[in-house]
């Protein structure tokens, strides 16, 4: 063992040594060595063109050229029955920005807060 072992990628749980090779205490998921246990994925920009993340869920977002933390919102005004229920981005924590739905191009979920305090 020449690394840490991380916790599962799949659940969170603890990871243990067994039979020569690296598993999940939890959900019986193995790898052949720590190595392979601890690669994780690198988070991809996702094109709103493929696919959009889900309403009211923060996300970060490539917005005018810059990253910046949005979420898919929907407008449905019932005071009138002129207007059409709408889409649009958001900050999530300052209500009323002037994005328009062409200045975001690419979002990614947020990453996972730490766990251990600092």
């Amino acid at each position: 063992m020449n690394e840490a072992i991380k916790p599962c990628p799949f659940c969170g749980a603890g990871a243990k040594w067994a039979t020569g090779r690296v598993g999940c205490k939890s959900c019986d998921i193995y790898a052949r060595d720590e190595r392979a246990w601890n690669r994780r994925a690198e988070p991809q920009w996702i094109s709103v063109d493929e696919r959009l993340p889900d309403d009211e869920t923060p996300v970060l977002i490539m917005l005018r050229g810059e990253i910046a933390i949005g979420e898919l919102r929907w407008e449905h005004p019932s005071h009138e029955e002129t207007y059409q229920a709408c889409r649009y981005w958001d900050n999530p924590h300052d209500d009323g920005q002037d994005w328009q739905w062409p200045d975001v191009t690419h979002w990614m979920p947020l990453p996972v807060a730490p766990t251990e305090p600092s």
